[in-house]
């Protein structure tokens, strides 16, 4: 992981994953090499991602969250689009599968969607109906 800012950066800050980083939580980075433009030094501490989850940009996730941990517990769920009406998150439930599960905002009522080897962007067409809040593809909201 390196991050900069024109000569300042801190890099080498451990095995931090992006999950970890954009969590909104603090991290322990262990050591770290910190330069401030004039010169290096090692440092320990924590760091705070700046970058809002996308829980707090959408409060209206909460439930869905819950209730797709509850359905598909300890499955690595990744939210892929967010319209007014549902969510669609995206898991693997095995090495070759991959399944696009949508949750109804209001119900919080889970259905499968698309079970195959892979779900690409370009799956999701047929759901970019209505409003979309999030897109995951598309890198917008």
């Amino acid at each position: 992981m390196l991050i900069s800012h024109g000569k300042d950066w801190v890099g080498r800050g451990g095995m931090i994953t992006n999950e970890s980083l954009a969590s909104g939580s603090y991290v322990s980075i262990g050591e770290i090499d910190v330069n401030d433009g004039a010169k290096a030094a090692k440092s320990r501490g924590e760091l705070r991602s700046v970058v809002p989850t996308l829980a707090e940009l959408f409060p209206q996730l909460k439930a869905c969250d819950a209730a797709a941990d509850k359905q598909l517990g300890g499955r690595n769920l990744s939210l892929m689009l967010l319209t007014e009406t549902d969510a669609y998150y995206y898991h693997e439930d095995c090495d070759i599968c991959a399944e696009l599960t949508a949750c109804k905002i209001q119900t919080q009522e889970m259905r499968s969607v698309i079970v195959a080897h892979s779900v690409s962007c370009e799956d999701l067409a047929p759901y970019r109906k209505g409003k979309v809040l999030y897109d995951s593809c598309k890198g917008t909201r």
